[in-house]
């Protein structure tokens, strides 16, 4: 009898305490909040003009609906640097528990697979779209999404991403059959392709993101 009373407050002593470490994460967890949100609308970079609103302006150009003519270095862009503290409406794109880790030696943010292969498919692309990367809602860094396998000009950070993965089709709601890729990879490598190709110092370049990643238990070094 005092065996099965001692296995029971040994029992009840460990569900406790994994409520309470369970609790506790989920605080830390929520205290570093990180999200990613889309940007509803493109934002215009200062000093720049819709290249689809110029007299040059040719749809045969790479990316021609969504590039910009910077006017202080008459240059062809699909990307610029853009005001991070804007009030332009965004949508919440990735979660604070879609993010899984950050590996600071590989620069790869690696999200819940699930989520991966349902926002970075073929149809919509997200390639060149811009986000904001916000800690309990204060933006920290924005950018462009971008996809590795292409070569467009962007003069700003990126989350860039690659669709690595297995083209297969299922059949819509017409009763046609549409092809879209299952995809296998889920991380985003953070990279700033101002005048070049420089991989981004999280710990350097932006605190305040690193050490929430790391205050919760998601960094990898």
């Amino acid at each position: 009898m005092i065996r099965i009373c001692i296995s029971c407050l040994i029992l009840l002593s460990t569900i406790i305490y994994c409520v309470v470490e369970k609790n506790n994460a989920n605080k830390i967890l929520k205290d570093n909040c990180i999200e990613v949100y889309l940007y509803k609308e493109p934002i215009l970079p200062e000093n720049c003009v819709w290249f689809k609103d110029t007299e040059k302006y040719d749809k045969s150009y790479r990316a021609a609906e969504k590039s910009i003519i910077d006017t202080i270095n008459n240059e062809y862009l699909q990307g610029k640097e853009f005001c991070l503290n804007n009030k332009f409406d965004k949508v919440l794109l990735l979660k604070n528990d879609d993010l899984i880790n950050y590996n600071f030696e590989d620069n790869d943010f690696l999200i819940k697979l699930s989520k991966y292969q349902r926002l970075f498919n073929w149809e919509p692309s997200m390639h060149l779209k811009q986000f904001v990367i916000t800690i309990n809602k204060k933006p920290i860094l924005n950018g462009y999404f971008y996809n590795g396998m292409m070569s467009n000009f962007v003069e700003d950070e990126t989350l860039m991403y690659i669709s690595v993965g297995t083209d297969t089709q299922y059949k819509t709601k017409s009763g046609f059959y549409k092809t879209y890729r299952k995809q296998e990879l889920c991380k985003f490598s953070l990279v700033n392709l101002k005048k070049g190709y420089k991989i981004i110092n999280l710990k350097k370049d932006y605190p305040e993101l690193y050490h929430a990643f790391k205050n919760s238990n998601r960094l990898i070094e």
